[in-house]
């Protein structure tokens, strides 16, 4: 558990019904004392829209390199939504190059919502911690929706190796619609494999952090759910009736005024 830490991701308009849900339930649920800043990289905002997330508390915006103001579905190649992912771990390296202080950072996915405090899982015995898809029963598998990072030199060789991973992917298979969570599948394979270890990787399991199956959600337990879409990432309508329980969905209502 940490006492204080960062909280990470990056939004656009098109996402922002997302990022209402996202920053509400977080301030609903998380215990923000323990919260020193949130980070929200904007890759294609309005002035409305940054305005908007300057009245909760602690958000410190950081313009990226691009802006589209909307996204896509998931296409072979490149896709404005590509491009928004991408801007992930390249942000992050930026703010870990600029942090001072040496407090953990989480990225946490902006379709994603709070349901309780998450703190006690940022466990600082290890560099980093990974989003394990324990459902995989075949062989170990981890999605980049919720990722922490304990050490800031460790972390940034994480990211310098991630990025890398990702390049190498869009070179070799360019083909591919998405490649975050399958370069960090790699990476984290090749360095649980070393046998010195360059870096302390920690699990933490996706029903906790970023339930993505209704069969896996716990009331008791589910900290945060994802309301992830598959290639149809524009029906965000859709996307956020991934869950068919009365309190989400009462928390949904609540959380984007409707």
């Amino acid at each position: 558990m940490s006492d204080q830490y960062y909280i990470y991701t990056v939004l656009n308009h098109a996402y922002m019904k997302f990022g209402k849900l996202w920053l509400n339930s977080m301030h609903d649920n998380v215990d923000m004392s323990k919260v020193k800043g949130i980070f929200i990289v904007d890759t294609g905002l309005f002035k409305e829209d940054c305005e908007e997330l300057r009245k909760y508390e602690k958000i410190k915006i950081l313009k990226s390199d691009i802006d589209f103001k909307d996204t896509s579905d998931v296409n072979k190649g490149s896709s404005i939504w590509l491009q928004h992912v991408l801007k992930k771990t390249e942000f992050l390296y930026k703010i870990l190059c600029s942090n001072k202080n040496n407090l953990p950072i989480v990225m946490i996915d902006n379709d994603c919502m709070f349901l309780q405090d998450f703190s006690d899982v940022i466990d600082n015995k290890y560099d980093i911690q990974v989003c394990l898809r324990s459902y995989h029963k075949k062989e170990p598998s981890w999605i980049a929706s919720f990722f922490v990072i304990n050490d800031i030199n460790k972390g940034k060789l994480f990211l310098e190796l991630w990025i890398q991973e990702i390049r190498n992917l869009r070179l070799t298979n360019p083909e591919r619609g998405w490649f975050e969570s399958h370069a960090l599948n790699l990476l984290v394979n090749k360095l649980i494999q070393q046998q010195v270890k360059q870096i302390n990787i920690g699990n933490v399991e996706t029903k906790i952090v970023s339930c993505e199956r209704p069969e896996q959600y716990d009331k008791e337990k589910t900290k945060i759910v994802h309301f992830k879409g598959k290639t149809d990432k524009t029906n965000i309508p859709n996307r956020l009736k991934r869950f068919p329980f009365e309190y989400i969905i009462r928390k949904i209502r609540e959380y984007t005024n409707e």
